[in-house]
């Protein structure tokens, strides 16, 4: 998994989440560029955009709750997000 922030036309890593995580450690900040929180705590809000093996959302800081551009987050899949939910969910195709 490769998580990314897209803010002021620039990309920025971040640390992929631990399972269950409600937001990610952008490690490109050392502080938050509003609130000038210690650690950029970003989180998804709603994915508004999915491709093959990517997933878009608008993003928010965690600190101050306000917008920080896109967090683009890139998964392993060798299928495709939708085929991969749908054999998790039991509903396989033969082919």
């Amino acid at each position: 998994m490769k998580v990314r922030l897209h803010w002021n036309d620039d990309e920025h890593g971040a640390a992929p989440p631990y399972d269950g995580a409600a937001h990610v450690i952008v490690y490109d900040f050392d502080e938050c560029p509003f609130c000038h929180a210690q650690t950029l705590k970003v989180r998804g809000r709603g994915i508004r955009e999915t491709t093959h093996d990517t997933h878009t959302a608008d993003a928010k800081t965690v600190c101050c709750d306000r917008p920080i551009g896109r967090l683009v987050v890139t998964v392993d899949t060798i299928f495709g997000i939708e085929e991969d939910e749908r054999v998790l969910q039991g509903m396989c195709r033969v082919y």
